[in-house]
């Protein structure tokens, strides 16, 4: 720049921002296979253009089942997204329609009433993002949720990609809900926010499992139904655990989400985030579910076994803390 030469202003178009479209998918069978298939790309795409930060969620409406993708970044990436969208289009429509198994529901029923009255679209929607702020306790909230939902997007990418819904991603979800709720309770900086063990390990996921299945509005019977479920098959499935356990893709993913969470939480605890540390690994741990492709019932039956792994498992299946401290 010359000496005296006013500084050139920013433009709009270079100021980072978040753009924001729904997948829609044509119906809950095909959106695996659109998280693992179409999510890659596009965003090695647009992060070799300077993109910063990135999640997604699946979500239904009336148009029919898609993927919430919001991708923030400079007005070069987000360009790049804005004239690919008939690109993404033409990619969406040849996984939609490609032949596949029907989806797989862990709880009969649990999908009937989200998707009562919602279409079968397929195609890309372009949007406007509005976070909750509220939600996450403010603008400083929302902006610590938004980092842990990049790399909650990015453990579910790889769960989604390598492990099946039915198989061994049930027991990867079991897990990864088991280790949130550890680190919530006994992270390397949980004494920093006492807070974060005012609530008990079985208090948390008694609150989880009326929520997920609608007993907090006075119906036990879908809980009741789960617990029973779940006593029937402990032993099947903590073996089934044990087993998903031992792999070491999952061990490390385990690892770095524990660490996630009490990083997480350790910010917001920092910042004095007025929300509760329980609040936020409920949303956070919902949030994963979600994107790994669980529906709230589906969640219910998972946060059982989450409760009852942790229960009987000894301490050495626990994902490893050494190192975490700081």
């Amino acid at each position: 720049m010359l000496l005296g030469a006013a500084p050139r202003p920013v433009e709009l178009a270079d100021a980072p921002q978040w753009w924001y479209a729904c997948l829609y998918t044509g119906g809950v069978d095909a959106t695996d296979d659109v998280v693992a298939g179409l999510l890659p790309p596009v965003l090695a795409e647009v992060r070799a253009l300077g993109a910063s930060r990135w999640f997604f969620l699946r979500y239904v409406d009336r148009s029919g089942p898609h993927l919430r993708l919001r991708v923030f970044g400079p007005g070069a990436s987000l360009d790049r997204l804005v004239r690919s969208v008939d690109d993404l289009g033409a990619h969406l429509e040849l996984i939609t329609t490609a032949p596949r198994a029907r989806r797989i529901e862990l709880v009969p029923g649990a999908g009937a009433a989200l998707l009562a009255g919602a279409g079968d679209a397929v195609g890309v929607r372009p949007a406007v993002y509005e976070p909750e702020i509220d939600k996450y306790g403010g603008l400083d909230g929302v902006e610590l949720a938004e980092r842990l939902f990049e790399f909650s997007s990015e453990l579910a990418l790889w769960g989604v990609s390598e492990h099946e819904k039915g198989g061994a991603r049930d027991a990867l979800a079991a897990l990864l809900l088991a280790d949130a709720a550890g680190a919530l309770l006994h992270g390397a900086r949980a004494e920093r926010w006492p807070a974060r063990r005012a609530v008990s390990w079985s208090r948390f996921w008694h609150i989880h499992s009326r929520w997920w299945t609608g007993a907090v509005l006075g119906d036990e019977t879908l809980r009741v139904a789960l617990e029973a479920r779940a006593a029937g098959h402990r032993d099947a499935v903590g073996e089934r655990l044990r087993r998903t356990a031992a792999l070491p893709g999952v061990q490390a993913w385990r690892r770095r989400w524990f660490r996630a969470i009490d990083d997480h939480l350790a910010a917001a605890g920092r910042m004095e985030v007025p929300r509760s540390p329980q609040h936020l690994v409920f949303h956070q741990n919902h949030m994963l579910m979600n994107r790994l492709g669980y529906l709230p019932r589906e969640e219910a039956l998972l946060g059982i076994h989450a409760r009852d792994w942790t229960a009987l498992s000894s301490a050495d299946s626990r994902p490893s803390t050494k190192g975490q401290n700081r």
